[in-house]
């Protein structure tokens, strides 16, 4: 997966959350300061009516915060983000020659409202708002969240140059989470990236919301999340269901283009644009839906989408006898060669020694190594899943059972669908992994 660089939204506290901002964060804005100046972006701060201006060349930024090194940062990085956005839709910068954003970056909104920089007119937004070429966006206890605040906002704003409009609250809000997430590399900012850790993103809190759901068994459907409606994202929930649908489609190249190419049709709000993108992938559907579901299983910080994509067919074989595959210990989940039926009983068999990371060099076979464990199975454990071919009558996905096999084990399939392996490891943690087991599966037939 291509991260693409340079070469509103309630803080949810609780254990995604951080109290204050890091010493690393101080670095990184320092770092995009000095970017700013290098590459001549002619950010600069005034002052007038106790409201500060920083000017960029794609954003005006007001605020009621006094000059510092962290509005310099914001307006620099949403310099940067133009460029990465239009690249994202593949258009010219000609496009947007003549258009620039003024944002209201605020810590009293009522003051802000009294000198009716606030239209009357627009919502009783609690964090952010965009419409035409302004934005609002009110100051965050970090400054990750402030600035993801800010070029959500600005994706909006250069969605509705580009094409009119950015489409129904899935597609519209889940693109701009996907554009405004966000990290400071070597190369500078980076967009459409799966933060490493809490640490570096402070009070976002979306995979904290999401591993919350995945413990009570309550994770919607894709079909769920392409269902919202207008009002759905005056909570914070919806905007983390809807980043993880733009990273779903982003993560696999035969969704990739038609999810971006369906930016073109942004005018349209309707349930129209959704069931047209349904239609166009209808034959690969039960395939989105099963990886739809794996990701939201897996999704952690960190997660590596290159070595997790898994490779499902819409129609494996249906077989009574014995079948063998090769396991690859430095990729997730992966299918077996042949699909199961509701109540077929497996036995799986794995052979094979194989190393589990670098630093230091663990060596396992498949009943995996108790120095260490994943979800309360031990590292290297070859493992199963079982995902369903349909997921009918319910907004939330079955609970994803994962089922310990080792060097033999054996399961019951609970529905009709696929069954995939994988040795247990977290998903940030694949790359330095490496050998592959083989394994035997024998299927009984079904009584």
């Amino acid at each position: 997966m291509r991260i693409l660089s340079k070469s509103s939204l309630a803080p949810r506290r609780n254990a995604d959350t951080q109290p204050s901002r890091s010493e690393s964060q101080h670095l990184i804005c320092l770092i995009c300061f000095v970017i700013a100046i290098t590459l001549g972006l002619g950010t600069r701060a005034t002052t007038a009516d106790d409201l500060t201006s920083v000017d960029g060349k794609y954003i005006r930024l007001v605020t009621d915060l006094p000059p510092s090194d962290s509005l310099t940062s914001y307006v620099a990085s949403f310099d940067e983000a133009v460029p990465l956005w239009l690249e994202y839709w593949s258009r010219e910068k000609s496009s947007i020659d003549d258009w620039r954003m003024t944002g209201y970056l605020m810590t009293e909104k009522a003051s802000f409202q009294k000198r009716n920089l606030v239209p009357n007119e627009l919502p009783d937004f609690t964090n952010g708002y965009q419409r035409g070429e302004k934005l609002w966006v009110v100051n965050q206890p970090s400054d990750f969240y402030t600035l993801h605040l800010l070029l959500h906002e600005g994706a909006h704003g250069i969605a509705e140059k580009l094409f009119g409009g950015a489409g129904p609250p899935w597609y519209m809000e889940g693109t701009a989470e996907y554009l405004a997430t966000h990290a400071h590399g070597e190369t500078g900012l980076q967009i459409g990236i799966i933060p490493a850790s809490r640490e570096v993103s402070p009070y976002w809190g979306r995979l904290g919301l999401i591993a919350d759901r995945r413990r009570e068994s309550k994770m919607p459907t894709i079909e769920t999340v392409m269902r919202y409606g207008d009002t759905a994202h005056r909570e914070v929930e919806p905007y983390a269901w809807s980043w993880v649908a733009a990273t779903l489609m982003e993560m696999y190249p035969e969704y990739r283009d038609r999810f971006r190419a369906a930016a073109t049709k942004g005018r349209d709000s309707s349930p129209q644009f959704t069931r047209q993108f349904y239609q166009d992938l209808s034959v690969q559907w039960p395939v989105v839906s099963a990886r739809w579901q794996l990701l939201c299983n897996d999704l952690e910080y960190g997660f590596d989408r290159d070595r997790n994509r898994v490779m499902l067919k819409t129609s494996p074989l249906l077989t009574n006898d014995a079948v063998t595959m090769r396991l690859a210990t430095d990729q997730g989940w992966q299918s077996a060669p042949v699909s199961v039926q509701q109540g077929q009983r497996l036995i799986i068999e794995a052979a094979g020694r194989y190393q589990l990371q670098t630093d230091p060099k663990w060596k396992s076979e498949a009943n995996g190594v108790t120095i260490d464990y994943y979800r309360g199975i031990p590292l290297g454990r070859v493992v199963a899943c079982f995902v369903p071919q349909a997921i009918l009558n319910s907004p939330y996905m079955p609970k994803l059972e994962i089922v310990s096999i080792g060097a033999k084990g054996e399961a019951i399939a609970p529905c009709d669908g696929w069954l995939l392996l994988k040795v247990n490891d977290r998903p940030s943690s694949l790359a330095d992994n490496s050998g592959s087991l083989d394994l035997r599966l024998q299927l009984e037939p079904r009584k």
